[in-house]
């Protein structure tokens, strides 16, 4: 038996009443019982349910009557600490030894639930001894924190919480009752007056203890403000068209731009330099981490395409599994590379190299072939797997330890279709990319604890892709506005929905904004648009 409400203190502090003399039968001695309950802690006041706000009294048989003696105790809900209050009985009880018992209710005057109960023998003696101290057992088994509930920085909330008896039926409990903390790791919440306070954008788990019952973790998000407004810098080109395709919290951006007919990988970091490739004729950058190290895919003297790490001016072949081709497509603080690669059979699959090892992350059971496209700063990593009927399957890849080379590929599923792939994977585990319907469209998705959330599309169109989040939750990707036509660039999250980001650009000039490829933890976008007739790569600042 645990502890309910802390210690619940009974004496008897007894005055003799009703002793009269004479002839006759003597009438049995009888008192008043004054007593003391210690109520516990509670985590902010407030008028209404609670795990125990009254507790009903009964000695059986204990009145001068032979009745029982029953009677009920409120808690002061203004007074938050643990205290002692001592109470006297409204009625007389006889001297001896009675069957008490306690019960707590989670309303005021004994209403709502029975959320915990006692129970003792009581003497009450002549001189008031011989009431025993007595310990409430609470009805209250499990606890759990509805998971995936949203808030804004600032704001301040009693997230839901659900309370069950040993028979998993509901306990209702009230706010005041209920003490909230956040896991370590985390620190977007604050806790104030018993309350949830959001302070910092971005997913965190909380927990919260109920009499003593303390629940699992569960993710609660964290959102700020979209920005109102962005600046448009246009990245330029080497010769005409060029496409950007990562940005990191230096505002550092990669990508590719035309020399010649060839495609060369850039840098750009107010000046756009070419990357050279690996002896062949084209490249192609993909991903850099806060480190300034990029990878991507270039030509070596074979005219076969490599994936690449791109360190000190150096860009260095990393190989293959064994067949022709591979490709870099992001790379995380650890300087971990994710991909695909060619086994010697021909078909590739998803790839990670490790200070220059390569390991085959294979793909979900029975497929033919996969790709990883991104890779978080614990080493879980997404991507698409593809069956032997040509349909690509969404996953995530787990390491066994973090950063590791074992692993387990998990199948994310879709919106009612059949197809997906992930494009993009924030430190917190979150995924987005695109996944298909049940009326074959295929809708941007963000996956967050096991749930796929469609994000829809913008005004009438009928396809979307997410392909890049951060930390903070905010999404960038394209969407159709009109069927399947104009495909614009959005942002988002998934409190808000996805706007279209041309409708936020102070500069935006001529051009349109057709791409949304990454976002920072800065919130700068980049992408690839249109100005003139030619498609162009571009970044946004968010504008304070």
């Amino acid at each position: 038996m645990r502890n309910f409400i802390g210690l619940l203190s009974l004496t008897a502090l007894v005055g003799l009443v009703g002793c009269g003399g004479g002839g006759g039968t003597t009438p049995p001695a009888t008192t008043t019982v004054n007593f003391s309950i210690t109520w516990p802690e509670r985590s902010r006041a407030i008028t209404g349910l609670s795990s125990a706000l009254s507790a009903r009294f009964v000695l059986a048989g204990a009145k001068p009557d032979g009745t029982d003696l029953s009677f009920i105790v409120n808690r002061d809900t203004s007074n938050l600490a643990e205290h002692t209050v001592a109470y006297t009985t409204p009625d007389q009880a006889r001297v001896g030894t009675w069957n008490m018992t306690v019960t707590f209710f989670s309303q005021a005057t004994g209403g709502g639930n029975e959320v915990g109960t006692a129970a003792a023998q009581a003497t009450i003696a002549s001189d008031g001894s011989g009431v025993p101290n007595v310990a409430a057992t609470g009805r209250i088994a499990s606890v759990s924190v509805v998971a995936d509930q949203m808030i804004d920085v600032g704001q301040q909330i009693s997230p839901l919480v659900s309370c069950r008896d040993s028979g998993n039926n509901v306990v209702a409990v009230s706010e005041g009752s209920i003490f909230y903390s956040e896991a370590g790791g985390f620190d977007n919440v604050d806790i104030v007056q018993g309350q949830v306070r959001g302070t910092n954008a971005g997913m965190t788990m909380i927990n919260a203890r109920v009499d003593g019952i303390t629940s699992p973790n569960a993710p609660l998000h964290v959102f700020r403000p979209l920005p109102n407004a962005y600046s448009l810098t246009d990245l330029g080109a080497f010769e005409t068209v060029s496409a950007a395709h990562d940005v990191n919290s230096s505002g550092v951006v990669v990508g590719e731009s035309n020399v010649g007919p060839f495609p060369k990988a850039f840098r750009h970091d107010g000046t756009m330099t070419d990357l050279g490739t690996l002896g062949g004729d084209f490249s192609r950058a993909f991903g850099i981490n806060d480190n300034g190290v990029i990878t991507g895919t270039a030509a070596d003297v074979g005219i076969e395409a490599k994936a690449f790490r791109y360190q000190n001016n150096t860009m260095t072949n990393l190989g293959t599994l064994g067949g022709t081709n591979s490709s870099g497509f992001d790379i995380n603080a650890s300087g971990q590379i994710v991909g695909d690669a060619e086994r010697a059979t021909g078909f590739r699959f998803a790839a990670m190299w490790i200070n220059g090892a390569i390991t085959d992350l294979d793909a979900l059971p029975g497929d033919t072939k996969s790709e990883a496209r991104a890779i978080n700063d614990g080493g879980q990593v997404v991507g698409s797997s593809t069956n032997p009927a040509n349909v690509q399957r969404a996953y995530l890849w787990t390491p066994s330890t973090p950063n590791g080379t074992t692993g387990t590929m998990t199948n994310l599923g879709a919106l009612g279709g059949i197809a997906s792939s992930a494009r993009g994977i924030n430190n917190v585990g979150q995924v987005v990319g695109q996944a298909q319907n049940a009326d074959g469209q295929f809708r941007a998705f963000l996956w967050s604890s096991g749930t796929m959330h469609n994000l829809g599309a913008l005004g009438t169109g009928t396809f979307s892709v997410a392909n890049s989040l951060n930390s903070k939750g905010e999404i960038v990707g394209s969407s159709t506005t009109v069927g399947p036509d104009q495909l614009r660039a959005f942002v988002g999250n998934r409190k808000v929905g996805i706007v279209n980001l041309n409708n936020l650009v102070i500069n935006l000039g001529g051009w349109t904004l057709q791409q949304a490829t990454a976002i920072n933890e800065n919130g700068q976008i980049v992408g690839v648009g249109s100005v003139g007739g030619v498609t162009k790569a571009y970044l946004l600042t968010p504008v304070p």
